[in-house]
């Protein structure tokens, strides 16, 4: 059922985000839809409105001569889109917008609120509307939070602090902040370290797996001192 959403980060215009899909197991057959899908006021201009990026970032994808629908469920299913990297894991994807109204090419940088096309219908689409989703580690995630203001991106160049992370894709550990510094290897882990390699990854290799819980006590830059030596916070995000 369509309902508005009460947002703090704008990817609409004029403001109006009406929800007319969930993210979740929501299709009618149960299959998971990776984002949300979005119309405006359709008491305004029939619901469509102009799209904007959420957060700062770099475009590495767009598609912006796509005609008509198709069923295919593949990249043409997305119609035209634009996908942007905001650093540190997260991209956003931005798909059915109108033919020949994305404002933005790839490896372009963009900022939050800037306008990157209009909303439209093409591709695997039944009416107008945005498919919106955020993705961090190549895993989809609900983009509400992200809209609600009660997550945001954690972009590149931002500053990173002490305290509780969770690895999103598998990191080495090294012995000093960088990765001139020579690895530690499984045989040198903390106790702690090992069952939580052991708990996760058979092979016990020299590094974390996703899904791990780390404790980082001092940061130098983009890395962060844990227990068993120092990792990369690119590829984490904190708890």
């Amino acid at each position: 059922m369509a309902k508005k959403i009460e947002v703090k980060k704008n990817v609409l215009k004029r403001g109006y985000h009406r929800m007319t899909l969930d993210y979740g197991n929501t299709y009618s057959d149960g299959s998971f839809h990776k984002g949300i899908d979005l119309t405006g006021n359709t008491e305004v201009d029939g619901g469509y409105d102009y799209i904007l990026a959420f957060a700062d970032g770099i475009v590495t994808s767009v598609k912006n001569n796509f005609t008509g629908t198709t069923k295919n469920t593949g990249t043409a299913g997305m119609g035209n889109y634009v996908i942007i990297d905001h650093g540190n894991g997260y991209k956003t994807r931005y798909m059915h917008m109108t033919k020949g109204s994305v404002r933005v090419k790839a490896g372009q940088k963009v900022k939050a609120g800037e306008i990157i096309g209009y909303m439209g219908s093409t591709g695997n689409s039944t009416g107008r509307h945005l498919h919106f989703d955020i993705s961090l580690g190549g895993k989809y995630i609900d983009p509400k939070p992200f809209l609600y203001g009660s997550k945001t991106i954690f972009a590149e160049g931002e500053s990173y602090k002490t305290g509780s992370y969770i690895v999103i894709k598998d990191v080495n550990v090294r012995k000093g902040p960088g990765t001139n510094y020579d690895r530690v290897y499984y045989s040198q882990f903390t106790s702690n370290a090992k069952l939580q390699v052991k708990s996760l990854d058979k092979s016990c290799p020299s590094h974390f797996p996703a899904g791990v819980k780390i404790s980082i006590s001092e940061v130098k830059g983009t890395w962060g001192k844990c227990p068993s030596g120092w990792i990369s916070l690119k590829y984490c995000k904190e708890r």
